[in-house]
């Protein structure tokens, strides 16, 4: 009516996409930082990204894509993806896109 977005809905396909994004930020810090993000951290980059997409969400779509991040174990294609998509080069942007604090960017 006042021309405010309404919000998207998350489904498989957008929880797949921002569980990936996390998966290779996750896999990138390991990599980089030598520390695993935690359970906490891990939530609060979710919450960021489903924000910057304009995605409404709740505590069941944070703990979704927690486990989501958590369940994927193929560490080789998880890099492989990073390698496909030039993630390691644009994670500087990732980092300011979703306003992490500077301690997580590279």
């Amino acid at each position: 009516m006042f021309g405010f977005k309404k919000k998207k809905k998350m489904d498989d396909n957008l929880a797949g996409g921002i569980g990936m994004e996390i998966t290779m930020y996750m896999d990138w810090h390991l990599e980089n930082k030598k520390r695993d993000l935690t359970w906490d951290e891990v939530a609060i980059i979710a919450e960021k990204i489903l924000n910057r997409e304009g995605v409404a969400y709740g505590k069941d779509e944070i703990f979704f894509l927690q486990g989501l991040v958590f369940s994927n174990t193929d560490f080789e294609s998880i890099k492989k993806f990073r390698e496909k998509t030039n993630f390691d080069k644009q994670v500087l942007n990732f980092c300011k896109s979703i306003g992490l604090e500077k301690k997580y960017y590279p």
